[in-house]
């Protein structure tokens, strides 16, 4: 006899799947706000630069500022011209006053406004006593006096001093331009400022490159992201490029080519091998040779200490070369000199200072310097072509060649035309304080 089935549970029935209503649950939970997110909506950016206002495009001033001018107050009058309200822009700055907004202070009933113009400070004391070497970094001309603001007028104001791209604009004592600046270059240079602008007086605080602030110096024209995380790598290019507008080689170039052309043409800029090797042992000068030629020859001889840095390089090495000492000389070397003429181009529109080619090349440098000991010199090769090694060599030696180091005691006879006067370094050259 078959024992009666129990009838099933209802309720077991009921929730046998409830599991699935569950599982469905959790996944309009995590399906939801996906959907909501990812949905089309307005466009984000990419980057936080793209909400950086783009920069008008630069006027080229080659031809608006024909100059001559004997000071720097005719260069601002120019410039007023057209740009009728930049001075007073300009002098309701701290950048002019060297003053803060007036503030309370519970010590006086009056409002009290702080800053260089008025205070003691614990690395320079006060301007009031180098008001000349001080105010060399002033944003205009002529501060000499504690009553400078009660007669300067908007033609006081320096505009080169934010705007030169020439590299050349140096202000001096009580910032008036020093002796030797070529205003009229200077002025159909300018363009956006550049971190070498600012650079010029905050980098140099305390008359010298870091003496003032630890954190302020020439590293941070063009600073790696170890540097500087903000304005290293790509993220300081971008500031450069689409906020300040850094302009581009090419237009530095346009606005010199004629002036640097025609010393080219005059052969102004190539030097002596005798001028080089006094240069060489002249403790005034530090000399950077920088041998564009290729590897293979460099190989075969070089130049004692000249760097090899082919042509194709030479861009990328630019901000160390910026960033050398100001009594720097940088002499460009090939085999002849077509591939260091084109070297000396880049860096002149790099505006890289105290730019030289040697005259002749690595060539001349032989037949000036080769004492002719057979067994360890280089003998002529007649056949050679053009901006080519004259030379055969019995082993790639580099720089140990006798030639390649001479002795300047038996040479000190030589006669040559000498060409290298170092340019005025960019900032101040008296006592500034900076800020």
């Amino acid at each position: 006899m078959t024992p009666p089935q129990a009838n099933p549970d209802p309720t077991t029935k009921k929730f046998k799947y409830v599991w699935l209503v569950g599982l469905a649950v959790t996944l309009l939970i995590v399906a939801v706000p996906i959907v909501i997110f990812a949905s089309p909506g307005e466009e984000q950016g990419s980057s936080p630069w793209d909400y950086v206002p783009e920069q008008a495009a630069h006027t080229d001033h080659a031809n608006l500022m024909e100059g001559p001018y004997a000071s720097g107050q005719e260069v601002t009058a120019a410039c007023l011209e057209c740009h009728s309200d930049a001075a007073a822009q300009v002098m309701d700055t701290v950048h002019w006053t060297w003053q803060a907004d007036p503030v309370e202070v519970n010590w006086s009933d009056e409002l009290v406004s702080t800053g260089k113009a008025n205070l003691l400070n614990n690395f320079c004391i006060g301007i009031q006593s180098n008001w000349q070497g001080c105010t060399s970094c002033h944003a205009g001309y002529g501060w000499d006096s504690a009553d400078y603001f009660a007669n300067a007028t908007e033609d006081d104001v320096d505009c080169l001093v934010c705007h030169d791209q020439s590299g050349t604009y140096v202000k001096g004592s009580a910032g008036v331009p020093v002796e030797g600046v070529n205003l009229a270059v200077v002025a159909q240079s300018v363009g956006y400022p550049t971190r070498n602008n600012c650079g010029t007086c905050h980098f140099n605080g305390g008359g010298g490159d870091a003496v003032k602030h630890g954190d302020l110096d020439t590293t941070l024209t063009n600073p790696n992201e170890h540097i500087d995380v903000h304005m290293g790598g790509l993220a300081g290019l971008a500031a450069v490029v689409m906020v300040v507008g850094q302009p581009s080689p090419a237009d530095h170039w346009a606005s010199v080519a004629a002036e640097e052309e025609a010393a080219l043409a005059a052969r102004e800029v190539q030097v002596h091998p005798g001028e080089v090797l006094d240069l060489i042992y002249d403790p005034a000068v530090r000399v950077e040779m920088l041998d564009v030629r290729s590897e293979t020859d460099y190989n075969y001889f070089h130049v004692i200490d000249s760097i090899h840095v082919p042509l194709a390089d030479l861009e990328s090495s630019v901000p160390d070369l910026q960033a050398q000492p100001d009594n720097t000389v940088f002499i460009v070397m090939s085999n002849d000199e077509e591939a260091a003429t084109e070297a000396w181009r880049t860096l002149v529109s790099y505006s890289v200072p105290n730019v030289y080619i040697l005259g002749g090349g690595v060539n001349a440098w032989i037949d000036t310097f080769n004492t002719g000991e057979p067994t360890i010199e280089p003998t002529p090769v007649a056949t050679a072509g053009k901006d080519t090694l004259r030379y055969s060599f019995s082993a790639a030696l580099g720089s140990r060649y006798q030639a390649a180091e001479p002795d300047p005691h038996k040479f000190d006879e030589l006669e040559y035309e000498p060409h290298v006067e170092l340019a005025i370094p960019r900032g101040p050259i008296g006592s500034g304080c900076g800020s």
